[in-house]
């Protein structure tokens, strides 16, 4: 059931959180627990996901261990703000709660609004050891959001190993359903490969089998067109450059090519 307030949490993205020369002092990482701790025993919804909100900036094991007690909660909410707050702390304690909600919760990886959230800030982290997980029975739930995370969230992981389980998605999911998530497929194929077969599968499919033997990802994003560069961006809360305000040279079409939509 569509929730009014978890929808507010929606619109409302943590700012990613990046590693820090010097880690937090005891006396903060002291004062962070100590409000964490006062809102989950007395807290209501409001004041749960205000304290983990402020958390998410103290990377410290301790905090992480406070914040992911949100992701056991029923309250919906609270876990959304929790799934947000880790999918942004560049902490490895992070990731490793979010693998094992994942794992071991099956009510979230069912939950229509939060199972695509889950699998989002997992691939935040852009571990390659999320990549088995991400791609790991792709199509168990049929909601778009929670697709699209792992096929973005595959894209985010700059890795060969990447490109390969997006092109066994793309055949796993069929002629007569791949129409629905293409759009998606060919970002993800773009962004890792900096190579554009456009929406036509069996395009992507002979690209891959006559270069896979000798390709590499890059480690830097490819020079994407703009639309794509801020479709990219507007998916995981990244603010634009100038490099995505640029349109490169227009792709020779080939026979076969379907056409592209116009946003």
């Amino acid at each position: 059931m569509w929730n009014p307030l978890l929808a507010f949490v929606l619109v409302a993205p943590f700012a990613l959180q990046a590693p820090t020369a010097k880690p937090p002092s005891a006396e903060t990482v002291k004062a962070t627990v100590a409000k964490l701790e006062t809102a989950f025993k007395t807290g209501k919804t409001a004041e749960r996901t205000e304290a983990i909100r402020e958390a998410s900036a103290v990377l410290d094991a301790d905090v992480v261990k406070w914040i992911a007690k949100g992701l056991s909660t029923d309250d919906a909410v609270v876990c959304a703000g929790a799934l947000d707050a880790l999918g942004t702390m560049q902490h490895p304690d992070a990731l490793a709660a979010l693998t094992d909600a994942w794992t071991r919760d099956r009510e979230l990886r069912k939950h229509d609004e939060l199972g695509g959230r889950a699998l989002k800030a997992i691939a935040r982290h852009r571990s390659p050891k999320s990549i088995a997980l991400l791609a790991d029975d792709p199509f168990e739930s049929s909601n778009h959001a929670a697709i699209q995370a792992r096929i973005l969230g595959l894209a985010n992981i700059r890795e060969k190993e990447s490109v390969e389980r997006l092109i066994a998605m793309m055949r796993l999911v069929g002629q007569n359903r791949i129409g629905t998530y293409m759009d998606e497929f060919r970002l993800a194929l773009f962004v890792l490969t900096g190579h554009d077969e456009g929406r036509a599968a069996q395009l992507w499919f002979d690209w891959w089998n006559e270069h896979k033997k000798d390709f590499a990802v890059a480690k830097e994003l490819p020079e994407l067109p703009r639309l794509d560069r801020m479709r990219w961006n507007a998916y995981w809360g990244v603010e634009a450059d100038e490099k995505g305000d640029r349109d490169p040279p227009k792709r020779k079409e080939k026979r076969g090519d379907e056409p592209r939509r116009k946003d």
